[in-house]
């Protein structure tokens, strides 16, 4: 029986890009269902993008879903580094 060490498995996984954060909100509507509509501008250090979500909140105010808005993403370019 032959001792041989078993192959090496690479790792197929891909680097995982930057989680986005909120630096900027505006509400642009609120529903009649305590649901919003709100336009955000996101950075994740490297790049900002404005995006429009559909926002539902429990009764303390914290956001409980969250649904962003088909084809309202647009990429607004690199990160100037100018928030906190």
């Amino acid at each position: 029986m032959s001792m041989d060490k078993p192959p090496k498995i690479e790792s197929q996984e891909q680097p995982r890009p930057s989680l986005y954060r909120t630096i900027e909100r505006v509400v642009l509507e609120t529903l009649p269902t305590g649901e919003s509509v709100e336009q955000l501008i996101e950075c994740n250090g490297i790049t900002h993008r404005r995006c429009v979500d559909k926002v539902s909140y429990d009764a303390e105010g914290n956001i409980i879903f969250a649904e962003s808005v088909p084809d309202a993403t647009v990429e607004l370019g690199p990160c100037d580094k100018n928030h906190a």
